[in-house]
């Protein structure tokens, strides 16, 4: 899918892989929809991560997520890049519906 960085997450229950995707500058809204329509479809991705270089991208992706999810559970967690810098040890990456995936 061309993603920035792929991970492989394991838990007790099952395996899954995260697409990280680090967007520093907007692009045009039909390459959201694009792109996060390719992650919907593949079976592969349970998880895409966005790391936002400011609010207005991470706001357009998030409309653009909300969109695409009206039948779907969404895979589209943000965060901004500001955030992703903190020295704290919690990441937190948050959906559009506002709930949060913490990476510690």
């Amino acid at each position: 899918m061309n993603s920035d960085a792929a991970i492989s997450i394991e838990t007790p229950r099952s395996k899954f892989d995260v697409a990280l995707e680090y967007e520093i500058s907007i692009k045009e809204e039909s390459r959201y929809i694009k792109k996060l329509k390719q992650y919907y479809f593949s079976s592969r991705v349970g998880l895409v991560l966005y790391v936002c270089g400011n609010d207005k991208i991470e706001k357009l992706i998030r409309r653009v997520d909300s969109e695409l999810c009206q039948k779907h559970s969404t895979k589209v967690c943000t965060c901004l890049e500001s955030d992703f810098h903190r020295p704290d040890k919690i990441l937190s990456f948050t959906t559009y519906e506002n709930k949060i995936f913490e990476i510690v």
